[in-house]
């Protein structure tokens, strides 16, 4: 029994360094943070321990070209900063596998000596990807402790500027200031939470508070104002189809106007929504509306040419029935003038 009890403890030893940790972009720059690396350099470690380990505490890299390895977050190599493969210094004063923990002391330690040293020009992750690029993204949405402070809550552009002390204050505030909703939108339900979200690397103690916000669109003004005009526009074009085929300034006016007027409705209605690059069910409404008004024109330009054809066709065959009538009055002329000069010479 013991022999297994101790057979199982050299084994989770073996194993407990490769397991893999990894750590969130927000708990990794609270981490940082607290531990002295300036407030506008946290996005460029979070980028560059991303690119190196992918934010993985245990991460060992593999050997290098001259049989050294890469250690922890921040992939420390042990030729030079820690004691392990090939090391011929040790200026960091630790043994590489310090650096395979959670805790980000030991690494950011060693980090911040190769940082004053070398500077992120030391990571290679750093010089492709985050080099030159804006990294803002990193810690968007990252809240730290002097962030508490001034809490203006980031909803459209609602009149809210206070100073809170504590998030009761702030939820009552809040709740009696929102009012500067879009005239197309309303509150349909509002939600609140909380929960402790203190992380193992973070010597403070988080409480998070959740905010659930569900909007509800009015559908009726859209209706008024957008589709119903243009489905009567689509309707007036059709009025052309009663008109004679002759008439065709008045139908060729009809059409050009309603297909004017929607694309100016279309541009006017497009002018109110946020730009996206995705498709919108406006903007198959009034393509499809577009293509109606469209398609009568064709109609229209089609039977027109249809109809002189027809007409010329009748015309020609009226002509062809005309000549042989001609042929044959002409005949009775010349026969009628023969005989007469007969007469005269009898």
């Amino acid at each position: 029994m013991n022999v297994a009890i101790f057979a199982f403890c050299i084994f989770a030893a073996i194993l407990e360094p490769c397991a893999s940790v990894i750590i969130s972009r927000c708990d990794l720059a609270k981490g940082l943070l607290d531990r002295g690396i300036p407030r506008h350099q946290l996005n460029d470690w979070v980028c560059m321990a991303e690119g190196e380990s992918g934010r993985n505490t245990r991460a060992i890299g593999s050997m290098n070209s001259d049989g050294s390895k890469d250690y922890g977050i921040f992939q420390i190599n042990s030729k030079y900063w820690c004691q392990g493969e090939k090391s011929i210094a040790n200026i960091c004063g630790l043994q590489c596998t310090e650096l395979l923990t959670d805790l980000l002391d030991p690494s950011t330690a060693c980090a911040k000596i190769v940082y004053s040293r070398h500077g992120f020009n030391a990571w290679y992750a750093w010089s492709t990807k985050c080099k030159y690029k804006d990294l803002r993204f990193y810690t968007a949405g990252c809240y730290f402790d002097e962030d508490m402070k001034n809490i203006v809550p980031p909803i459209w552009d609602a009149p809210i500027n206070f100073t809170t002390d504590t998030e009761d204050k702030f939820y009552t505030q809040f709740i009696t200031t929102f009012d500067s909703l879009p005239p197309e939108y309303e509150l349909y339900s509002f939600q609140r939470s909380s929960y402790n979200c203190t992380t193992a690397i973070s010597s403070t103690i988080w409480i998070c508070y959740k905010y659930e916000f569900v909007f509800k669109r009015i559908v009726l003004p859209h209706v008024l104002l957008v589709f119903l005009p243009s489905a009567l526009l689509v309707i007036i074009s059709w009025i052309s189809f009663w008109l004679d085929i002759g008439m065709g300034a008045p139908r060729v006016a009809l059409g050009l106007t309603s297909l004017l007027t929607l694309s100016t409705q279309l541009n006017a209605a497009e002018a109110k929504l946020p730009a996206v690059a995705t498709m919108k069910a406006l903007d198959i409404w009034m393509f499809v509306c577009i293509f109606m008004v469209f398609s009568s024109l064709l109609v229209f330009g089609f039977s027109y040419a249809c109809a002189e054809i027809k007409k010329e066709e009748e015309n020609n065959i009226a002509n062809q029935n005309r000549l042989p009538q001609q042929k044959r009055k002409t005949l009775r002329q010349l026969a009628y003038s023969v005989s007469l000069v007969s007469l005269q010479i009898s």
